[in-house]
């Protein structure tokens, strides 16, 4: 993964053209180098007092790398390199987070296209996600209805607040009420309930 990255630490475990470990690059890694060997460590470029090692350095990377190098404190005590989580503030992983950056991705590749093309069609396919999750729903009587809420919580009622006349089942809810009714009737959609009920019977 392009954002998980090494923290230096005595640079055993870091290969020092393959890994992630350049954290002011934009590559995270070496973008010029020669002379290094394939199995190089990032401790090859250590003194044994925790600096880096600047001849070495420019020996074998690019100017703009040795640049980038130098900027990376090491621990004087030399501890093991740490694995992090590079776009965090706290260095860990998140679910959250990932959403969070996943929605930037869509929304930056939505912005590189024809923005209104692009972004009525992420627009629509989050809606056909949407729809077709409250579908699932209702197939399988899973919606917070107050029926659904009383089984499970003590001394909850289960009426349905608009009319407060019976119990808030999925139906009740979505067609059966009257005044639901009425709010699909003068709903742009303007929908008689009864009839579509009648016809899907």
């Amino acid at each position: 993964m392009r954002r998980v990255a090494w923290r230096i630490g005595n640079g055993e475990f870091v290969s020092s053209i393959r890994d992630n470990w350049i954290i002011s690059s934009n590559f995270m890694k070496p973008t010029g180098f020669s002379n290094v060997q394939e199995g190089c460590k990032v401790s090859f470029y250590l003194t044994s007092h925790g600096d880096w090692d600047i001849e070495k350095l420019q020996h074998c990377f690019s100017p703009a790398d040795v640049s980038n190098v130098i900027k990376i404190s090491i621990s004087r005590n030399l501890l093991p390199d740490k694995l992090f989580w590079s776009l965090n503030r706290n260095d860990f992983y998140s679910v959250k987070w990932g959403y969070y950056q996943a929605f930037k991705v869509i929304s930056r590749n939505s912005a590189s296209s024809s923005s209104t093309s692009t972004g009525d069609g992420l627009r629509k396919r989050i809606w056909r996600v949407s729809v077709h999750h409250f579908l699932w729903r209702i197939l399988h009587e899973s919606l917070p209805c107050n029926a659904n809420l009383a089984r499970w919580v003590p001394d909850f009622s289960n009426l349905y607040p608009r009319c407060c006349e019976v119990a808030e089942s999925q139906m009740h809810a979505l067609k059966d009420c009257e005044i639901v009714r009425g709010l699909w009737l003068v709903s742009p959609l303007n929908i008689r309930v009864d009839i579509v009920s009648n016809a899907i019977r």
